[in-house]
This record gives C-alpha cells, sequence and structure tokens, in this order.
C-alpha cells in the first residue's frame, strides 16, 4: 500500500511538472526579454527587433502577461498601431505613448496610422477630452469639417481635458473659416478663442485675432475693428506672413492706398517661407495695380505670381 502511494505521488508531481514546465519556460524567456529590455541603454523607441521574437516565441508556450506587455512596449517602440490595438493589456497609462505617436503621424502626413492611434485611444478612453481633440485634429487634417466640429465640441464638454479650451475653440474657427467657410460661426468661436484665453501659445493667440479681423473682412464688417484685430495679432505674431497679406487688403480696401497696402505685402514677401507657395502676395498686388488700372505693372506682378507657383 504505502509502495503505491509512493508511486502515486511521484506520478502526480511529475505531472504538475510536465503540466508547468510550458508556463515557466514562457516567463523565463520573458523574463529574457524584459532583461534585454533594462540593458537598452537607448530608448524604448530603439528596441532589439529580436525582442519581438523572444515574446512571441514566450506566447507560444503559454498566455503570459509578461510576454504580451513586452509586445506591447514593442510594438509602442515600433509605432506599430495594429498590433497595439490586438493586444488586451491596453489601457489609460498608456495614454503618454499614444498621444505622441498620435501628434508625430498628424505631424509627418500618415493619417492611416494616426487614426489608428486615435481609435486606440478612444477604445480605452472614451471620456477623455484629448482624445476627441486629436481625432477632431485628424478629421481637419482630412477636410472633414462638420465631423471635425463634432469631435471638438466632444473635447470641450469633457472633464478630463488637458489642451487648453481657447486653443480649442481656435481650431474650431480654422475648420469653420478654412473647410465650411461658415464665417459667422468662425467669428464666433475666434471671439470665444481671444476672450477665454487660457493658453500660453502666443502666436496661436496672435493668430485668433488675424483669423478674426479676416472673417470680420469677408463679412464687410466695420473697418476700424478688422485693422484694430490685423494690429493686435500682428504684435502677438509678427512673422504671420498670411496676416500681414490680408491686413494689407483690408488696409486697400478702406483707404485706396495702395503704396500702405504694398508696404505691408512686402512685409509679407521678406518672411514668406520657401514651404508655402510664394505666388498669393505677387496675385494681391496684381489686383490692387489692375484695380488702379496700371495695368503693365499688374501684367509684371501676374508673371512673377505664375513664376513663384
Amino acid at each position: 500500500m504505502n509502495n503505491n502511494l509512493k508511486k502515486y505521488t511521484r506520478l502526480y508531481l511529475m505531472c504538475l511538472i510536465l503540466l508547468s514546465l510550458p508556463r515557466l519556460f514562457s516567463k523565463l524567456i520573458s523574463n529574457l526579454g524584459y532583461i534585454q529590455l533594462l540593458n537598452n541603454k537607448n530608448s524604448i523607441y530603439t528596441i532589439n527587433p529580436i525582442l519581438e521574437n523572444v515574446w512571441e516565441l514566450a506566447l507560444e508556450f503559454s498566455d503570459n502577461t509578461a510576454a504580451k506587455r513586452g509586445l506591447l512596449v514593442y510594438a509602442v517602440s515600433r509605432n506599430d498601431c495594429e498590433q497595439f490595438s490586438s493586444n488586451d493589456l491596453i489601457n489609460y497609462s498608456h495614454k503618454p505613448y499614444i498621444t505622441s505617436w498620435i501628434k508625430e503621424s498628424l505631424r509627418s502626413g500618415e493619417g492611416k496610422r494616426a487614426y489608428c492611434w486615435i481609435k486606440a485611444f478612444l477604445s480605452v478612453a472614451p471620456e477623455d477630452g484629448d482624445a476627441w481633440y486629436y481625432y477632431g485634429m485628424y478629421l481637419r487634417s482630412i477636410n472633414e469639417g462638420n465631423q471635425a466640429v463634432y469631435a471638438f465640441g466632444e473635447a470641450l464638454s469633457k472633464d478630463n481635458l488637458s489642451i487648453q479650451k481657447g486653443i480649442i475653440l481656435y481650431q474650431l474657427g480654422v475648420v469653420n473659416v478654412g473647410i465650411l467657410k461658415n464665417y459667422p460661426e468662425a467669428e464666433r468661436y475666434f471671439r470665444k478663442a481671444v476672450d477665454q484665453w487660457d493658453a500660453k501659445n502666443d502666436w496661436i493667440l496672435g493668430d485668433s485675432y488675424c483669423q478674426l479681423a479676416y472673417v470680420l473682412y469677408e463679412q464687410n464688417v466695420s473697418s476700424d475693428e478688422i485693422i484694430a484685430n490685423f494690429n493686435q495679432g500682428l504684435s502677438l505674431t509678427p512673422d504671420n506672413y498670411w496676416c500681414w497679406l490680408h491686413y494689407a487688403n483690408a488696409i486697400y480696401r478702406e483707404s485706396k492706398s495702395l503704396d500702405n497696402a504694398k508696404e505691408k505685402i512686402d512685409i509679407a514677401i521678406s518672411i514668406w517661407p520657401n514651404t508655402d507657395s510664394r505666388q498669393w502676395p505677387f496675385r494681391f498686388l496684381a489686383a490692387m495695380y489692375l484695380n488702379e488700372e496700371r495695368n503693365e505693372e499688374a501684367c509684371q506682378m501676374f508673371l512673377i505670381a505664375m513664376d513663384n507657383d
């Protein structure tokens, strides 16, 4: 009897060991992966690709949380949103990584990747105002004006919001003026932005004044208010070449002083970046010369505009 008991006990222990080996092996492999990760003195954004194979091998032996966490970190390191989104360990603590990749993807024009990261963000934080803000920025980038307005509105309605409300109001104004061409709505948002400004970004505040002046100009509002807003905007953003250009237009319409308007356009030309089409200041000048019936000079400006297109 005792011999049989010993025999079955050994058999039972052997089975336990055999059954636990995959899990133990999986944990061992995962820990090896993390040792390699800790030994990497660089950022997580330069993790050795071998680690992906290590963690995937660990998952073949067991449903190992450590291995999943390793693959999650690896997905973040490679900006691999698809792999990241498929991992069931994603949670709100990953917000800093997600937002950094959203901003990077939007900055580099990778709309599809940005959208994937935004979906991942919204899946773990549907009540996070920042997630809705970035969704609005993505929609703005693909000219989906009405949806962008909705997303920015959702951002403003959330309590958990780190983006300053003045910046979101500014973006709502930009969408309405640039995509929807709804100048009364754009005016409403730009007025709110400058009245309720809560950010430290003087450039966006200055552009809010410039944009407000522009939409007032398009609606034929009092020139005094238009000029005052342009002056306020340019005092904060003297390098805002589009603001100088529209300011010149407003001055010309008000005073019909071509010399005064040309002075502002010359400033715009002097600071105009090579990354933007330089045709516009010359087109504006051509139109002014044409209005003055100075046809030869108007033709010269049109030719220069075509050369700078």
